[in-house]
């Protein structure tokens, strides 16, 4: 009878102990939203540059933050450019040259360390731009040729007054000589039906074809015209 009074009175402890801290971190009459720690207002701002400001590549631009009412006192700011450190100051201003980057999007970060041992995080992007505008080009049709319509042209080149052609498509894909001013083909090389013809080069008299998955074909000029 003892016993059971122990065993009884040792598992009400525990029904108890568990109720109080039952994995949710709440105290009674409160719930989990409640007791969850306020989210740390930001302290600092990065006022310079702004977020997704646009600045020519090569431009000097000033990394500049600002404390925000009531902050902490700050002990260092760590400034980093796509993740890469760039300056470790009290909080002054710093410089940025950005004849070194790339264009595009870059990511421009301050980390400030408090004397309370607390840290932050502040991000902002910015795109760098080319210099100069691309200049806009145009061009002008001066003479048309015929050409065989069907032709799956994969790789084309000019060489003495005549067009060498490498089409493509499996059981299709052929090697051409081609007569410019008609379109029509003097000579042709039919692929074997498992290749499908790609790019094509001339080194001396060698006509390179590529094809696609199964490395390359090689052929002279004179061959492909005794063809």
């Amino acid at each position: 009878m003892r016993f059971l009074l122990m065993m009884t009175c040792l598992c009400g402890a525990l029904f108890t102990a568990c109720s109080s801290c039952n994995g949710s971190g709440t105290k009674p009459g409160q719930t989990a939203a409640q007791q969850r720690p306020r989210q740390q207002k930001a302290q600092i701002a990065i006022v310079s540059p702004k977020n997704n400001e646009q600045q020519p590549l090569g431009a000097t631009i000033t990394l500049s933050t600002q404390m925000k009412d009531g902050a902490e006192t700050i002990d260092s700011l760590r400034w980093f450019v796509d993740g890469k450190w760039l300056k470790t100051t009290k909080g002054e201003d710093i410089t940025w040259n950005t004849a070194g980057q790339t264009t595009g999007t870059h990511r421009v970060e301050a980390v400030s360390y408090y004397s309370s041992g607390q840290r932050e995080n502040i991000l902002v992007s910015i795109l760098l731009l080319a210099p100069q505008a691309p200049k806009q080009y145009t061009y002008k049709v001066i003479q048309t040729y015929p050409h065989d319509t069907k032709a799956y042209t994969q790789g084309l080149l000019f060489d003495e007054g005549f067009l060498y052609e490498s089409t493509g498509l499996r059981g299709e894909s052929t090697l051409r000589k081609v007569n410019l001013q008609t379109g029509e083909s003097v000579m042709s090389i039919n692929l074997a039906t498992e290749m499908f013809g790609e790019g094509l080069a001339l080194m001396d008299d060698k006509l390179i074809q590529l094809t696609w998955q199964n490395r390359w074909h090689l052929c002279t000029k004179k061959a492909i015209s005794n063809s």
